[in-house]
């Protein structure tokens, strides 16, 4: 501790001293939370000024009193679907599971189950992307070509990657493991679908 914080001559920055770390019961900072400082986590209560569900302050959210458009929230975003399958029966949204198949065509959403070959958004290069989801209890088994072609997804970043992109090495030599992630947030990637194209900007060769 610098010998002029000994003598309380601090350097305050608000409520908390920047050179030894003291905190003091003012000057708080509630910008981005009006009942917790951001500076020294100092709490306080029922200063939030709710606009309904989200507060017109600090911006801070709360899970009661939106203001529903259909399923979704217009002042904090949440969403909440009546999920029949695949498909919301309020709004029409899809998503990609517990699809209804017919052939290879979902009767709720209409996906089609065909493979596709789509450019990776990283390298440009071509990849392969199922036409389905895997079931939770198959572990695909191909050669080291045919995974560094595969497709991969990022539900984070909203991308489809190559194998390659996503880690899948050259070679097995010296039989190092590997783990395929994603080249932007380094996060788990999936087998990217043709759901997974329609939700993103990858190009179809």
């Amino acid at each position: 501790m610098i010998l002029k914080c000994l003598f309380g001559v601090h350097q305050w920055q608000g409520c908390k001293c920047s050179t030894c770390g003291k905190t003091r019961d003012e000057y708080h900072d509630w910008s981005a939370d009006c009942e917790r400082c951001s500076k020294c986590g100092a709490t306080t209560k029922n200063t939030h000024k709710w606009n309904g569900c989200k507060c017109g302050l600090c911006g801070k959210t709360r899970d009661q009193d939106h203001d529903w458009d259909g399923c979704k929230c217009r002042k904090c975003g949440k969403e909440i679907h009546d999920w029949d399958g695949c498909k919301c029966r309020k709004c029409g949204k899809t998503r990609d599971q517990d699809h209804d198949w017919v052939g290879r065509k979902c009767r709720k959403c209409e996906l089609i189950d065909a493979p596709l070959r789509v450019i990776c958004q990283k390298c440009s290069s071509e990849c392969n992307a199922l036409g389905r989801p895997l079931s939770r209890d198959v572990v695909p088994v191909s050669t080291l070509a045919a995974a560094r072609a595969a497709a991969r997804y990022c539900n984070k970043c909203n991308i489809v990657v190559c194998g390659a992109c996503s880690g899948v090495p050259y070679s097995l030599a010296g039989n190092r493991p590997f783990a395929a992630t994603c080249p932007r947030c380094n996060g788990y990637v999936d087998y990217a679908t043709a759901y997974h194209v329609r939700e993103t900007k990858t190009r179809i060769v």
